[in-house]
């Protein structure tokens, strides 16, 4: 038995629950556990919404046109799929950052792949800006960090944008040709 406010807060908070109305005594052990619920799920959700809010690109599965010069680093598919499921379910556990499977592991500051290559099919990483590693490299922890500063040939790019998919597993698998870098 719970109390009103907390059969409010649970119809609130989980959609689709019926509540039985009873004429015994509320246990105030439930009542008070009912409320600890609610607020854990409501503390959930507007972690949800933040995170949406600072990755917003990222969780749109959105495209990303990139600027010679300018710093990008790449994270593992299997994480932001990891983060995508999360975010999809009634928790939010996501683990920290894992890049080492791009790192090659004879020599670590080599990569498997080239991610300049961009003629590769659902490589195994997904561009993002600096603004968005650093969000995820603070609220995540992880890494190690990969940072790629893509270099164009003006003769070659003129005024082409290039595009990488970042999410190329979800996306259709559009990719530009293979840049020199």
């Amino acid at each position: 038995l719970v109390s009103r406010a907390a059969g409010e807060v649970l119809r609130e908070c989980y959609d689709g629950v019926v509540l039985l109305e009873g004429d015994a005594e509320e246990c105030p052990l439930c009542s008070a556990q009912a409320m600890i619920d609610a607020e854990v799920q409501r503390s959930i959700r507007g972690e949800k919404q933040d995170t949406r809010k600072h990755l917003k690109e990222l969780c749109d599965a959105k495209s990303l046109t990139l600027k010679s010069g300018q710093r990008y680093f790449l994270v593992t598919e299997a994480w932001v799929d990891s983060l995508h499921a999360s975010l999809q379910s009634s928790g939010f556990e996501v683990g920290e950052i894992d890049n080492t499977p791009l790192l090659d592991s004879s020599t670590p500051q080599n990569l498997v792949v080239n991610p300049l290559d961009l003629s590769q099919k659902n490589p195994p990483f997904v561009w993002v800006t600096e603004q968005v590693w650093e969000y995820i490299a603070h609220k995540f922890k992880g890494g190690p960090p990969i940072k790629v500063v893509p270099e164009f040939d003006a003769s070659l790019v003129s005024n082409l944008p290039v595009v990488v998919n970042r999410l190329p597993s979800k996306a259709n698998n559009v990719y530009t040709g293979e840049l020199t870098g």
